[in-house]
């Protein structure tokens, strides 16, 4: 809630975490902030995207380069 509180006000543009979900899944979580026509901020906008592909392919790329190094 920290978070979309930021930029809901204006101290953040926009967020973006990468988030486990407690079962291997990794989601990217964007906060973006809602703007109505007249440029007032009015809420926020939650996307997920899930990159555990991207993650695992990450964490056997470094495997192989770390044990290319060896």
């Amino acid at each position: 809630t920290r978070d979309i509180q930021m930029v809901i006000s204006g101290l953040d543009n926009q967020i973006e975490r990468e988030i486990c979900s407690g079962n291997d899944k990794w989601f990217l979580m964007k906060i973006l902030p809602y703007i109505k026509l007249d440029k007032t901020i009015d809420g926020a906008i939650i996307t997920f995207v899930d990159i555990s592909h991207l993650k695992n392919l990450n964490t056997l790329l470094s495997g192989v380069l770390n044990s290319s190094l060896n």
